[in-house]
């Protein structure tokens, strides 16, 4: 899931309705205190699971249209990290084929010409390109941890993996394909930040 790193945490948006940017704020506020926290654990079950709590219960305390999606990755997060559980174990025991997969740079092409170029206007862009080839390259990127582990483990992969996409293209539909380039300026308030959906999706395990 390397690609869905793309989504900058300080990319600021244009305008939002209400409930869009209530998530926003509370998102925001809630990353900049667990950037205050000193972890020394950066795996999936401790801080990627808080970055992904970061999203969710805001997304549920905002009742967006995709609350239940949030509250579904929220209930499968749980079980993966429940130590013990089979869905844990295999996915610990082959986290190292599942990586390979999920940083294979081919799954990146359709974006891959517009990254690096800095400004706010085109890291807006580089969202709502990877939002439009979001199909294609979880078909990719799926193929890729199948080829690297097989199909059975592909299946546990995708328990997670298929409900954290489906919040993606939600996430996509409401807060980032709605938002005007013309508008997307470093000058607006901190307020209508555009908080990283993307980043803390990038390891799950």
């Amino acid at each position: 899931m390397k690609w869905l790193i793309l989504f900058a945490f300080g990319a600021l948006c244009g305008f939002a309705g209400g409930d869009t940017l209530c998530f926003k704020e509370k998102s925001l506020e809630c990353n900049r205190q667990l950037q205050k926290e000193i972890l020394s654990d950066f795996s999936f079950c401790s801080l990627q699971k808080r970055v992904i709590g970061c999203l969710t219960k805001p997304a549920i305390d905002c009742d967006l249209k995709f609350k239940s999606v949030a509250e579904k990755v929220d209930s499968i997060v749980a079980k993966i990290c429940e130590k013990g559980s089979k869905i844990y174990e295999e996915l610990d025991r082959n986290k190292e084929c599942i990586t390979k997969g999920i940083t294979d740079r081919e799954c990146l092409e359709p974006v891959l010409n517009i990254l690096g170029k800095g400004s706010p206007k085109e890291v807006l862009n580089v969202q709502k390109e990877t939002c439009r080839h979001l199909d294609q390259m979880t078909k990719c990127t799926a193929e890729k941890v199948r080829s690297a582990c097989g199909e059975e483990v592909v299946k546990y992969f995708k328990s997670l993996y298929d409900p954290a996409i489906e919040l993606h293209q939600r996430f996509c539909e409401e807060i980032i394909l709605p938002e005007n380039e013309e508008t997307f300026t470093t000058k607006r308030s901190e307020k209508t930040a555009l908080p990283s959906f993307f980043g803390p999706l990038e390891f799950i395990i």
